[in-house]
């Protein structure tokens, strides 16, 4: 948990026998919840989750699953936790990190909103199991119009926009292109006007196919004009 022994430690990792490496490993996992989330200590568990062992490697993430148990959502939530959980993502083994993806799924909203969180939804998004990705783009499609108008919820429809190719930018666009009885106007013109939303639309109108294009410049074109009346949204 210091500065510079972390270093020494994530060092040791790379050096030393695997039967001192198991010793340590018995060290940190006395200390899960504290550690995990450090500003220090969790660069030395990215080490560990890195790793890879010649003989039988400890028990450790069924060590971590244990004292993490309902709250890997608040782990993701914060700077240090969200590396740690993507960490967790991109190095354990299906079993090992099913239980920190079912739960970071049951609280996808909360995640979506947080400034750290969101970056973890972005990578089931992106680099998830299918049924994972799938749930994580249902429910993004779902909120897309309140998603495209919040600071962090937006980078995750931004990334969904960039890998999700046309299936999901005419889902998105069916979403926002439809008009809703609690808003005066289509959300595309809310979004279009908000200061996150604007971005999103910008790209489209740089990257979309031609007809999602002409699609979304026409609905803007029609209420910029001066013949239009609100009440007719």
């Amino acid at each position: 948990m210091d500065p510079f022994g972390c270093h020494v430690i994530q060092k040791a990792f790379d050096c030393v026998p695997e039967e001192h490496k198991a010793i340590m490993v018995h060290e940190l996992l006395r200390r899960i919840p504290e550690t995990v989330i450090h500003r220090y200590a969790c660069h030395v568990w990215q080490k560990l989750f890195e790793l890879r062992w010649s003989g039988e490697p400890p028990q450790i993430m069924t060590k971590v699953n244990e004292a993490l148990r309902g709250m890997w959502h608040e782990v993701a939530l914060g700077e240090t936790g969200s590396l740690v959980v993507q960490n967790i993502f991109e190095n354990c083994v299906e079993d090992e990190k099913r239980p920190a993806i079912e739960e970071v799924l049951a609280k996808i909203d909360v995640l979506a909103h947080g400034q750290f969180g969101n970056w973890c939804i972005q990578h089931i998004c992106e680099h998830g199991a299918p049924q994972d990705k799938s749930r994580a783009i249902e429910h993004i499609i779902l909120w897309s119009v309140d998603y495209s108008m919040d600071q962090f919820a937006s980078k995750i429809v931004e990334k969904c926009l960039k890998i999700g190719g046309t299936e999901f930018l005419d889902r998105y666009l069916a979403r926002v292109c439809t008009g809703r009885t609690d808003r005066p106007r289509m959300p595309l013109i809310d979004i279009a006007g908000d200061q996150y939303g604007n971005y999103l639309i910008q790209w489209i109108l740089m990257n979309a196919a031609p007809h999602q294009r002409e699609l979304v410049a026409s609905h803007i074109r029609y209420r910029l004009s001066p013949h239009y009346d609100i009440a007719q949204a």
